[in-house]
């Protein structure tokens, strides 16, 4: 990005997009809900959710913390 760029993004100005509408979502938004009602009924390890999902333990780490797809 370009100076001019960086300073829009980190005054808000302009943003990416979020969840399934960012250019490089793995999931869809329909997804990260199901993880996390699955996350959330203890039975379930981020690891086996991100291997279902063809993801990263991260990623799920981020969904379920609604860090990412809120």
């Amino acid at each position: 990005y370009s100076r001019n760029e960086s300073e829009a993004y980190e005054r808000g100005r302009r943003a990416q997009p979020k969840g399934e509408a960012h250019i490089n979502a793995k999931l869809t938004n329909e997804q990260a809900l199901d993880i996390r009602d699955r996350y959330a009924m203890g039975n379930i390890r981020q690891v086996d959710l991100a291997k279902e999902y063809g993801v990263s333990q991260r990623v799920i780490s981020l969904v379920t913390r609604m860090e990412a797809y809120q």
